[in-house]
């Protein structure tokens, strides 16, 4: 299968185009386990353009994929991807996979806090649905959501994409190369107008 895995860098300081700082957004295209393309773009931290971003990413792609994979709803802070949106749009499964759980109650009491637009960031994060759990081959836990596809389709792919560790492999690939451009690039990266 052709997969389009997501994942954020780390926050880059801020500057005068992007007042609350940014973020990378690494998409990675794998067929299998062969890298075939890597995108690169960008978002704002705690803004809610991830969403755009990832179907700009997607932009000429979608009808070579099979599905879209995701770490979380959350890239840069609360910059939520919409997950219905992004199916609806792209025509494609969308799987979020991660071996950490989100802790609802903590996400909800930060949103309610310190966005004044809480109330649209809230239902961004329902539509994910709720959270399935499975033990994968390697012995660890995945914490899986599911729009558009069974989650026992979904289960199949992530247990047959996950060797090393407990992300599926798509994604442990993006969050490699989101985090080392973070490392790499820590304060020394201007954005140009054409970063996407």
């Amino acid at each position: 299968m052709k997969i389009l895995a997501v994942e954020d860098g780390s926050f880059r300081s801020q500057t005068e185009r992007f007042k609350r700082g940014w973020a990378y957004l690494v998409g990675v295209v794998v067929d299998g386990f062969r890298v075939d393309d890597v995108l690169l773009s960008y978002i704002v931290v705690d803004g809610l353009d991830a969403t755009e971003r990832l179907l700009e990413m997607s932009e000429g792609r979608a009808e070579h994929l099979d599905a879209i994979m995701l770490a979380s709803v959350s890239c840069g802070g609360f910059n939520l991807i919409d997950v219905v949106k992004a199916h609806n749009q792209l025509n494609l499964p969308v799987i979020i996979a991660n071996p950490k759980k989100a802790d609802m109650r903590s996400v909800e009491n930060a949103v309610r806090k310190h966005f004044p637009d809480w109330e649209k960031r809230l239902t961004i994060i329902q539509k994910a649905g709720r959270p399935h759990t499975m033990k994968v081959n390697t012995g660890g836990v995945v914490h899986f959501y599911t729009q558009g596809i069974r989650v026992k389709e979904a289960q199949k792919l992530i247990s047959d994409l996950t060797i090393f560790g407990n992300r599926p492999e798509p994604l442990r690939i993006a969050r490699l190369i989101a985090h080392g451009l973070g490392r790499v690039n820590r304060g020394q990266v201007s954005v140009g107008s054409k970063l996407r």
